[in-house]
């Protein structure tokens, strides 16, 4: 016969492992539960910066990571890339020069190809024009000047805006008040021989390619 105090010991040991077992068992899922929340909040963060980089990475193929305004529309969507290099030929040639835009846009091309850049990155590292903040203030009294050039720049990138320097001209500089430097620059080069002025049929620029 058992010993009913015995049995009831028994028992008793039993019910204490049991729910020794069940703490452990909810000990574990709530550290499980915790841990996949850590790692959820972790790859939240770092999609979140993934996010943030790319949107840094969409900025700097832009800008070259220069801050930009409205003559210098982000370059992603469609015609973004139209109006910032209409912004650039406009701030180096002027609001109605026909060729001198054509020949800006060549001339940017060229060297593009050469240097394996984007074309909106080349124009942002040739041209200060690009950053002429003179664009966007008189743009509003010139919006028929600008629109003449967005088409120009529409054209150029469909492949049927003639160059006016039959592909020759590799560099330009200014000719107005304020570019002294470029012509002194141009001057030199020409009178050593180390470069030749094209001509590109009436330019307010001087476009000229090296001759070493």
């Amino acid at each position: 016969m058992i010993d009913p105090n015995y049995a009831r010991r028994v028992g008793l040991s039993i019910a204490l492992v049991l729910a020794t077992c069940l703490a452990v068992l909810i000990f574990c899922i709530a550290i499980g539960d915790a841990q996949e929340g850590d790692n959820g909040e972790e790859k939240s963060g770092r999609a979140g910066e993934g996010n943030r980089d790319q949107a840094d990475a969409a900025g700097a193929g832009c800008g070259e990571g220069e801050g930009r305004n409205d003559g210098q529309a982000s370059c992603a969507g469609a015609g973004g890339t139209a109006r910032l290099l209409t912004h650039c030929i406009i701030g180096e040639g002027g609001w109605s020069s026909a060729r001198d835009h054509a020949a800006a846009l060549h001339v940017l091309q060229l060297r593009a190809t050469r240097s394996g850049r984007t074309l909106v990155a080349q124009a942002l590292a040739y041209a200060a024009g690009c950053k002429a903040s003179r664009v966007d203030a008189e743009r509003p009294k010139q919006q028929a000047a600008w629109d003449a050039a967005v088409r120009r720049v529409e054209a150029f990138q469909r492949g049927e805006l003639r160059d006016p320097c039959r592909g020759r001209a590799e560099h330009w500089g200014g000719t107005a008040k304020g570019t002294e430097r470029d012509q002194a620059n141009i001057a030199a080069c020409v009178a050593d021989g180390s470069c030749e002025v094209v001509d590109c049929g009436g330019t307010l620029n001087t476009f000229f390619r090296s001759k070493r």
